[in-house]
């Protein structure tokens, strides 16, 4: 994937949003020239020479060392399940639990949210994500990339978002008719889901096939891609009541 991706870079403007934190999904990703946004996009760079940088939520950093430090107390004896500090967010994963205490896991997630009312919980695939409560999301990260690049408003641009995660419809939901934003979303699952994306991928390997094909257009386009002009970024987003 990482050759996929190197390609990719090269022909089109290309980027990465994750709930990791930005610093674990540029190591493990290893291409700096790529924009990256960590953390469900609270923790957006660019690469190296441009000015794109957004931290969303830096005044919640305090109560999300103490989610994640009472997370961690809480499971301490559950075996499997695991605290994962993202900096800007907190992941509770608890697939290797016995499913005989997923109740419990529940259970503990929900009052350990209740005790930090700036704080939000979503549930993902096997996982509990606490994030700051203000109105920011994957889609809300992509969106504020767009702008930040001076890209949003141009007739010609065409944005494709692929994503495997629950976390991932917020920016499929940016290219629905109603939001006027020319682009596509695409989910990655061999399941049958209810999801804003317009189609579908079965796993990593129908990925890297629909990249490498996206590749060989750009082939055939251009062999760089154009320089984006960054622009005044969006205004930051509120916290939410």
């Amino acid at each position: 994937m990482k050759d996929t991706l190197e390609k990719l870079r090269e022909k089109f403007i290309t980027g990465v949003i994750t709930g990791r934190s930005l610093d674990k999904i540029q190591k493990f990703v290893s291409i700096p020239q790529l924009y990256y946004a960590g953390s469900h996009g609270f923790d957006i760079e660019g690469p190296d020479g441009t000015s794109i940088k957004n931290q969303v939520a830096a005044q919640f950093l305090t109560d999300l060392h103490g989610v994640r430090d009472e997370l961690g107390a809480q499971i301490k004896d559950i075996a499997g399940a695991e605290v994962e500090d993202n900096i800007f967010s907190v992941s509770l994963h608890y697939r290797n639990v016995d499913p005989s205490l997923r109740t419990q896991i529940s259970s503990l997630a929900h009052t350990v949210r209740e005790q930090h009312p700036r704080i939000r919980m979503n549930e993902g695939k096997m996982v509990y994500e606490f994030k700051p409560k203000i109105d920011w999301n994957k889609g809300k990260a992509l969106l504020w990339l767009l702008q930040a690049l001076g890209l949003d408003e141009l007739d010609d641009i065409y944005t494709i978002y692929i994503g495997d995660d629950t976390t991932d419809e917020d920016a499929f939901r940016l290219f629905q008719a109603h939001y006027n934003r020319k682009g596509v979303g695409i989910v990655v699952t061999e399941e049958s889901v209810s999801t804003d994306a317009s189609f579908t991928l079965r796993d990593t390997n129908e990925v890297c096939e629909f990249l490498n094909r996206l590749i060989a257009c750009g082939d055939h386009a251009r062999s760089t891609p154009s320089s984006p002009q960054p622009t005044d970024p969006p205004p930051p987003p509120q916290q939410q009541s």
